[in-house]
């Protein structure tokens, strides 16, 4: 079968497949490509966001799982980019599913997501300039810093109750935390909120210069480039 042949013969299988109710007797006989489509897509949920099924149980997880199919149906090649999805989507749903309200739902699987994207980015990215002290003032203006791929970081809300069966102790006392990976395996840290705000500024590499005439509070900068959370890279310009 030609490649653009296959092409329209895959997306009228996924068509088919995620099709909703009201034109599923059409595609009868697609039946079972639509019933293993939506197990499917429910595993991957569930292998991306286990703790999420814990706290919801299979029958509360299985129903958002179907809820988040009906509304967004595959359209991508990425699993990893379907599940990922489905934060956004809890962001802006007002559901309730085993008595858990969508918002701590979503933080959740931020939290989960922040996980696996902090234990699979790549290594550390070398710093261009090691020694900091030696540049003149407008070296130092133009310098560059972004935040390493296995930081992930986010922010949580009522800690100190429905958190604090699963997160270190240390979480109870912060809204921000960080995942960063050290010896192959994420671990998880309290910071603070200058921190959360600088290192959320520097998911993209920003020059020192920028960083101040945004007024972003940039002591921070010095620890978070020390711990190694930071690399520096050539000016953009």
């Amino acid at each position: 079968m030609p490649s653009s042949g296959l092409k329209d013969w895959q997306s009228k299988l996924v068509a088919v497949s995620t099709a909703p109710k009201a034109l599923q007797t059409e595609h009868k006989r697609a039946a079972i490509y639509r019933n293993n489509t939506r197990l499917g897509l429910r595993g991957a949920l569930r292998n991306c966001y286990p703790h999420l099924m814990q706290r919801l149980g299979h029958s509360g997880f299985s129903a958002l799982a179907d809820d988040y199919q009906r509304q967004h149906p595959l359209t991508q090649a990425s699993l990893d980019d379907y599940a990922h999805g489905l934060i956004p989507w809890l962001d802006n749903e007002h559901q309730i599913y085993a008595g858990l309200a969508c918002e701590y739902l979503a933080q959740l699987a931020r939290l989960e997501w922040g996980y696996q994207a902090c234990h699979s980015a790549p290594v550390d990215k070398p710093n261009a300039i090691t020694d900091l002290s030696g540049l003149s003032p407008q070296q130092s203006m133009d310098l560059c810093f972004q935040r390493q791929a296995n930081v992930q970081i986010g922010e949580l809300s009522q800690i100190a109750t429905a958190w604090a069966d699963w997160l270190p102790k240390s979480l109870n006392s912060s809204a921000y935390y960080a995942w960063v990976r050290n010896d192959y395996q994420p671990q998880l840290h309290a910071i603070e909120a200058s921190d959360y705000a600088l290192l959320s500024r520097l998911e993209d590499a920003s020059s020192l210069g920028s960083l101040i005439e945004a007024e972003v509070d940039i002591r921070p900068l010095s620890d978070c480039w020390q711990r190694g959370w930071l690399f520096t890279v050539a000016d953009p310009r």
